[in-house]
């Protein structure tokens, strides 16, 4: 699945990585589900995306970023720790995908649809995601 990565986001990541703004990004990133039928793209905002109903399903801080590092094909890496959201609806959630937020600013980095959408979560069935940003892009003007 691929990361599109808002016009927006761009700057707010490249200020973070170059140290010219104060904290957020990665380390402030805010990880929510979205159960709308929509495919981001770079003029994505958060107002395109439906979060889930159920406080189960909640939006949740990335945590425990490790250092960057290389991997295949010489690409940079960042993984942090995983996130686990438990359906406690009572009911099955549709989910098409993820996107995410600055914690500190509110600004919305990135989108990602899942490859499989919609991605059915039965009642009580846990959903793991592994937050990770690669140096790599998919840029479409």
């Amino acid at each position: 699945m691929d990361q599109i990565v808002t016009k927006a986001g761009r700057l707010v990541l490249l200020d973070k990585l170059s140290g010219f703004a104060s904290p957020g990004g990665l380390a402030a990133a805010v990880y929510h589900l979205f159960t709308n039928n929509v495919t981001p793209t770079v003029d994505s905002v958060t107002g395109d995306f439906t979060d889930p109903v159920h406080a189960s399903l909640a939006s949740q801080a990335a945590t425990g970023w490790g250092a960057a590092a290389l991997g295949v094909a010489d690409v940079g890496q960042a993984v942090a720790t995983p996130l686990t959201w438990t359906n406690l609806s009572g009911g099955t959630v549709n989910l098409y995908g993820f996107y995410v937020t600055d914690g500190i600013t509110g600004a919305f980095l990135f989108a990602a649809r899942f490859d499989s959408a919609p991605q059915p979560l039965l009642n009580n069935q846990a959903l793991i995601l592994t937050p990770q940003f690669q140096d790599t892009t998919i840029y479409t003007s």
